[in-house]
């Protein structure tokens, strides 16, 4: 009696599956900390708070959270997250967005994971 063996190679199927669910990691992350960023920005015209962005690189792994240099004239933004020498204090609206939310990046990271 000969037994017969057959062997599936998933390997490029679960590398999709975990490109695709890194995607949404990065989207999911850089989604919350905009959101928390524009929610901590000082509203004076509103501005500030609408520009905040998001963009996803899934070549690279990287996601990039903040006000584009053209969106706001002068790039206020800058000025508002790090202050100036001229007395205008610090608010760290990104830097406190990131802090804020590390904790839940492990979470995000679990739900897609155990989703894809």
């Amino acid at each position: 009696m000969a037994v017969t063996i057959t062997v599936t190679d998933n390997l490029d199927e679960v590398l999709h599956l975990f490109d695709t669910a890194t995607s949404k990691i990065l989207a999911e992350i850089g989604m919350t900390v905009r959101e928390d960023a524009a929610n901590n920005s000082p509203v004076r015209t509103g501005e500030l708070r609408k520009n905040f962005v998001f963009q996803v690189n899934d070549g690279e792994k990287w996601v990039k959270i903040g006000v584009p240099m053209d969106a706001l004239k002068g790039n206020y933004a800058k000025y508002v997250e790090l202050g100036t020498s001229r007395g205008q204090i610090p608010r760290h609206m990104l830097g406190n967005a990131v802090n804020a939310n590390r904790g839940s990046f492990e979470g995000i990271a679990m739900v897609e994971l155990k989703n894809a």
